[in-house]
């Protein structure tokens, strides 16, 4: 873990940022206040494939798109 001040991080935030993603922790400091700490964003998964729920649904009630009886009042 790194902790650096704000101005020194403003100066040298490239090298910061590449010791970030090789998983060092940097904390930057205000003050002698912790601030902010500077981590890498977390790796995207693979993209969402179309179709993967396929069959899952097995029953759906034949009023599912029926307004309920409780309702009828509100939307009239």
């Amino acid at each position: 873990m790194m902790n650096i001040t704000v101005s020194d991080a403003q100066a040298d935030l490239r090298r910061l940022i590449a010791l970030a993603l090789q998983g060092e922790q940097i904390i930057i400091a205000d003050d002698g206040n912790r601030r902010v700490l500077l981590q890498p964003m977390p790796t995207e998964t693979e993209p969402r494939r179309l179709g993967t729920g396929k069959g899952l649904l097995l029953y759906m009630a034949d009023d599912f798109d029926d307004t309920p009886d409780e309702f009828q009042g509100d939307i009239e």
